[in-house]
């Protein structure tokens, strides 16, 4: 895209969808020409405004039940049930281990809570989450708008107001992936602020690790019983007998997703589960392992599993570990040309990966140790390139979106690219800018300081000057001054 057809688009063809129930706001551009501003709308040659959920590191599409291998788990569905319907209960949280099922019953619960035609709202974090970002998008699906610069603490108060006057559901999903302590602190306020004053909505967390220690509100998630792993395991097509399907399951903990993996490795390697197979199992999963721990023995199985796959499969799951977002098979095909639905499907099936939409994402569980051994290959960078164009062509359309920008320029500063990172992000930073997405900004130009221009040209060095200028502008506008003047004393350095 030319500078002079961005700069048109800036001035005359502003852009902008409007998100969940949030309303329109266009600063600086005239929209009366297009008409009605709709949720949804997309409009030629402009990038399109939207909540870059995956790269602020929430998610906020649930995951469809998967009915062809969902298993009734009638003791917990029973509990979660009794839990959300007592008037009493305003918070529930669900623990288990990684894989054990807590957002396949949370799925469910919602499931049972719209067929009654209750107001859900779904939220999925990811590592690079805030609570800024979270508890913001949240009011928004609630029908509150709220200031960017609005603090965690206001944004906790209004979130618990505001589910205090509208009964809901509220799933916090996977909340053990936020990293940051200062992150977790907030959404650990935030719960302990509904535990003292919630009153009409019910709260549910699913996480590995307990955010409120509180045996009163939590739900120990443990694995299939016998019989439930039956019924999962003839789900994923494996013929044996009852005895052996049930011996299995307790071999695994009752693990779903351990279970899953090894109905995956069954099929590869055409083994029938018998004794012998069983005592294979056996021996696996107690190796040095000592106490059992479902996690290890997912790393175990893995590594024997991805043997399994062929050179070109193997490729696609490699590759596809450098997108930040879901990606669908076009992503993929960028990666490796020769990918099919029905390679994605697979790899799926086996464990790897987790749909959504017809998209994809690595199943956590397996994420490191993939994202690992494309690192071992030296691979990253080459994978990163792939992405690189495929984003760059996607920025040459006539229509494209906010999002492709910033996954451009996230594989750029990977590469370690960044000017052409700057040249990328300069084509929609100032509308960023304008649509006061300060926080968005500050994380994008924050990523120059690895960038050493000592040794560049001035003209290049003129650039690096005006991430600084733009950082201490974002600063400036989120009330943050000490740093806003640091930054700009950098850039006049």
């Amino acid at each position: 895209m030319s500078e002079d057809r961005t700069s048109k688009n800036y001035e005359n063809q502003l852009a902008i969808r409007a998100w969940g129930s949030a309303r329109v706001n266009a600063v600086g551009g005239d929209v009366s020409a297009q008409g009605d501003v709709h949720v949804g709308d997309r409009y030629s040659h402009s990038p399109v405004v939207a909540p870059p959920a995956d790269s602020t590191g929430i998610e906020i599409t649930p995951k469809k039940r998967d009915l062809k291998s969902w298993v009734n788990r009638e003791q917990v569905q029973r509990k979660l049930l009794e839990r959300v319907a007592d008037d009493e209960t305003i918070l529930v949280e669900m623990v288990g281990p990684g894989g054990a099922g807590k957002t396949s019953l949370a799925v469910w619960l919602r499931d049972m809570a719209s067929e009654r035609r209750a107001l859900v709202v779904w939220m999925q974090v990811w590592e690079d989450a805030t609570f800024h970002t979270a508890a913001r998008w949240m009011l928004t699906k609630l029908g509150v708008q709220t200031e960017e610069q609005a603090n965690a603490e206001a944004l906790a108060k209004a979130l618990v107001s505001i589910l205090n006057d509208k009964k809901c559901l509220l799933v916090l999903d996977q909340l053990e992936r936020i990293a940051a302590a200062e992150v977790r602190t907030d959404f650990e306020d935030f719960l302990m602020r509904w535990r003292q004053r919630g009153q009409r909505s019910t709260v549910l967390v699913t996480t590995r690790q307990p955010f409120v220690n509180d045996e009163m509100l939590s739900l120990r998630l443990s694995g299939f019983t016998p019989s439930e792993g039956e019924v999962f395991l003839n789900s994923q097509e494996i013929v044996a007998e009852s005895s052996d399907l049930q011996a299995l399951t307790k071999i695994c903990g009752g693990h779903p997703l351990l279970l899953k993996l090894s109905a995956s490795w069954l099929k590869e390697t055409s083994k029938t589960l018998d004794a012998e197979c069983l005592r294979f199992f056996e021996r696996l999963f107690t190796q040095d392992l000592g106490e059992p721990d479902s996690e290890a023995q997912v790393d175990i199985i893995f590594k024997k599993l991805i043997k399994q796959l062929s050179e070109r499969i193997r490729r696609v799951l490699l590759d596809v570990s450098v997108y930040r977002v879901s990606f669908g098979l076009e992503m993929a095909q960028a990666m490796v040309p020769e990918t099919t639905q029905e390679d994605l499907e697979g790899l799926e099936a086996q464990g790897f990966l987790l749909v959504q939409e017809e998209k994809w994402r690595l199943h956590p569980l397996v994420d490191e140790l993939i994202v690992e051994a494309l690192r071992k290959e030296s691979a990253e960078e080459t994978a990163h390139r792939k992405a690189i164009e495929y984003f760059k062509a996607r920025l040459e359309a006539e229509e494209t979106d906010i999002q492709d920008y910033l996954e451009c320029f996230h594989h750029y500063c990977e590469c370690r690219e960044f000017e052409a990172a700057y040249d990328v992000i300069n084509l929609c930073s100032e509308f960023l800018n304008r649509q006061g997405y300060y926080r968005v900004l500050v994380s994008i130009y924050e990523r120059f300081a690895e960038w050493e221009t000592s040794q560049l040209p001035n003209e290049v060095r003129e650039k690096y000057a005006y991430t600084l200028v733009r950082l201490g502008s974002a600063y400036d506008s989120l009330g943050a001054y000490d740093k806003a003047i640091d930054y700009q004393q950098q850039s006049l350095t």
